[in-house]
């Protein structure tokens, strides 16, 4: 059910694959392996809790939203959302001159600009969290 998404890769090494997978597949064989990877696997109910097992393992922005959001590890979300803002900004600035039909959504302003907000909120919370236990002491 898994797109092709790079599950183990940083962000240099998921852009180096990228381009390899585009010369040999086409922009159908990246576009869905690259959304997984930074967000999310496509939803099929009777295979809920596999899919969002492995989303979990594969997609940076899911598994920096469970992170933070459930786990309060907000050091983590920030590492996990600036890999997919390292991917995006590549591939926006690699694929300007692609449509969006070709390169997909997630290259698109709305969808970088929202990802650079949680990151925002992520660090922000990291750094309130820093100056909590410092005043403790």
């Amino acid at each position: 059910m898994k797109p092709g998404a790079w599950t183990e890769d940083g962000p240099e090494s998921v852009i180096e694959k990228a381009q390899v997978r585009l010369r040999q597949e086409g922009w159908d064989g990246i576009r869905p392996a690259l959304a997984t990877t930074i967000r999310s696997v496509p939803f099929d109910i009777s295979l809920r809790c596999c899919i969002l097992l492995t989303c979990y393992h594969s997609c940076w922005i899911m598994r920096g939203f469970i992170e933070g959001g459930l786990r309060g590890k907000h050091g983590l979300t920030v590492e996990f959302l600036s890999r997919a803002i390292e991917v995006l900004n590549w591939g926006r600035i690699a694929w300007k001159n692609v449509s969006r039909d070709d390169r997909g959504a997630i290259f698109e302003d709305t969808f970088v600009r929202g990802v650079r907000a949680m990151y925002m909120n992520a660090f922000m919370e990291v750094c309130f969290s820093s100056r909590i236990l410092l005043s403790v002491r």
